[in-house]
């Protein structure tokens, strides 16, 4: 579990650590759990999840799913659209979702669940896993609320 600590804004994100894919499939969902462990709402966010190795995994295009769950209740999903970018390096390609309004309160039993859909590529138990990296950011970018990882093994 990683946690980033702000004045009054903290966040836990959970990831599951590790995600099993099938090469050339088109339907994989590395994800995370985001809490509230503050003394304040949080409420608009920058959320950012980088595809370290896209010789492994791709977006399979630029939204992000948001689940949120108040206590045991069924989930309300939101899609939330963003812009791909790749970096100079190849294998390095960024999701990011501005001004998402995670409206998370302090109080116990809420959460959202974040995951992009992604295609599997290059199986091989030989080969390095995919990591996607899943950072919660002040709107301006300027302090990081949290930020977790998710390696994905592809058989």
């Amino acid at each position: 579990m990683a946690e980033e600590e702000s004045a009054a804004a903290r966040l836990t994100i959970e990831g599951r650590g590790e995600l099993w894919a099938v090469h050339g499939s088109e339907y994989n969902y590395p994800s995370v759990v985001v809490r509230n462990v503050g003394t304040e709402w949080i409420g608009p966010v920058r959320i950012t999840v980088e595809n370290l190795r896209k010789s492994r995994m791709r977006f399979m295009d630029p939204q992000l799913t948001m689940a949120r769950w108040e206590h045991e209740g069924t989930p309300q999903e939101e899609i939330l659209s963003g812009a791909v970018t790749t970096g100079e390096d190849s294998e390095f390609e960024t999701l990011t979702c501005e001004s998402v309004a995670l409206n998370l309160d302090c109080k116990p039993g809420q959460w959202v669940v974040l995951y992009p859909r992604m295609s599997a590529y290059a199986g091989g138990r030989q080969k390095p896993p995919g990591i996607i990296d899943f950072t919660i950011e002040t709107p301006d970018g300027a302090e990081r609320l949290g930020n977790n990882r998710v390696f994905v093994f592809i058989r």
